[in-house]
């Protein structure tokens, strides 16, 4: 995946940094969700779905899914209320439907049952390029949310931002970029201010690290500093997110 062809080793271990704007995330975000297709009118409960997310995998560059997996889409609806996940699963197995998982504590709203990954990103290939790893990231959390509905919403409410958002500004077609973050003079500060909130995918001889800032007013107006790291191995994805830093104003569904 990476390789070095100079011969002072301390130069080849050292990491790359490859970075994003915001704009760029976003349009990756997009595409993803363009692709994926949200039956109406299914009963209350789980339901398994009939559309096949391969072929969104199928349609993002440097990606694409291990012969031992197969995708399949689940939606749960409780009259306007919903959650869904695209799951990852080994070929050949008969598994059950989605469960919830009540562990106090967990983020992650679905009981990872025999033969499932708990994250997509696990039965996927990635070409090594730092778009295959962010494209991937993003994947992940949007088949963890999908065709979620009023209180399922978590990350859809989220706005990947970057220095420039931060400060004020939101690029638009094609560089023309306008005043749209008055809420950050607001913040309080958690967490020590980042020099930096340029998404960025960093490489080195073990891992690759993707990290990303969003900003959601659910709950409360708050900026997530979101790092996963892919390193390589069995169950080689470690994923986290935390607030670092919070606003005034929020809502709730």
């Amino acid at each position: 995946m990476m390789s070095c062809q100079n011969s002072d080793n301390k130069r080849c271990h050292r990491p790359t940094v490859t970075y994003f704007t915001a704009a760029q995330a976003t349009r990756l975000r997009n595409r993803i969700r363009r692709k994926i297709k949200v039956p109406s009118n299914l009963p209350d409960g789980w339901s398994r779905v009939p559309y096949n997310p391969e072929a969104l995998i199928n349609s993002l560059p440097g990606i694409s899914l291990k012969p031992e997996y197969t995708l399949k889409a689940y939606l749960y609806r409780a009259g306007l209320n919903g959650n869904g996940l695209i799951r990852a699963e080994k070929k050949g197995m008969n598994i059950e439907l989605p469960e919830w998982n009540n562990y106090p504590g967990t983020s992650y709203p679905y009981k990872q049952q025999p033969g499932t990954e708990r994250h997509i990103v696990e039965a996927l290939m990635l070409d090594g390029t730092a778009k295959s790893y962010i494209t991937a990231s993003l994947l992940e959390r949007e088949c963890l949310e999908y065709g979620a509905l009023w209180h399922g919403l978590n990350w859809s409410t989220h706005e990947i931002i970057d220095s420039r958002s931060l400060n004020g500004e939101t690029e638009k077609n094609q560089g023309e970029w306008v005043l749209e973050a008055p809420w950050a003079a607001e913040l309080t500060w958690d967490k020590q201010k980042p020099g930096s909130f340029t998404p960025s995918v960093t490489k080195e001889i073990n891992k690759i690290t993707v990290k990303f800032y969003s900003y959601s007013e659910m709950g409360e107006q708050a900026i997530y500093r979101h790092i996963d790291e892919y390193t390589y191995k069995k169950g080689g994805f470690k994923t986290t997110t935390e607030v670092i830093a919070r606003g005034a104003g929020g809502f709730l569904f």
